[in-house]
């Protein structure tokens, strides 16, 4: 998945700014954290290991979404990503830091840069989750029961 350079970024951010969309911010929050938990909740199904390599990567790619914004002048220069060694609780602690550390440069800029970042922010985080919310692993299997097929009996 390629995620879009800064003045991408920056530009969508601008633009939302401009147009007063402002409301977005919420709806796209929303959005972003409702599909992040059916994700989850439907990777806990999977068997521990395969549940393990899932949300490594998922975190994995959701962090480096982060790591763009972080490359944003109003947001400023974090300490860079922390240290994952392939399992699924540092995979989500590493993305819970970067987030907070955004939250928190977010909650110092003006009322429409925050929202608009935000905004912009966590559609860019739904689009890292599309990639994961088709996987095979979470396809819904249909349950075929073993049902006896009834035999036509001619007396």
């Amino acid at each position: 998945m390629t995620l879009p350079e800064v003045p991408v970024i920056e530009h969508r951010i601008a633009h939302l700014i401009e147009h007063d969309q402002f409301r977005i911010a919420s709806q796209a929050v929303r959005s972003f954290m409702n599909r992040l938990q059916r994700l989850n909740t439907r990777a806990s199904g999977l068997p521990f290991a395969d549940r393990n390599a899932f949300q490594s990567v998922l975190y994995n790619h959701l962090e480096k979404v982060l790591s763009r914004f972080e490359e944003l002048e109003s947001l400023g220069p974090h300490s860079g990503p922390v240290p994952i060694r392939d399992r699924a609780s540092e995979a989500m602690h590493a993305y819970g830091v970067r987030s907070n550390k955004i939250d928190d440069c977010l909650e110092r800029l003006p009322v429409e840069a925050k929202l608009a970042t935000s905004a912009v922010l966590h559609r860019e985080l739904e689009q890292a989750l599309t990639l994961f919310e088709n996987h095979r692993w979470l396809r819904n299997r249909r349950v075929q029961q073993n049902m006896p097929q009834s035999r036509l009996r001619w007396n």
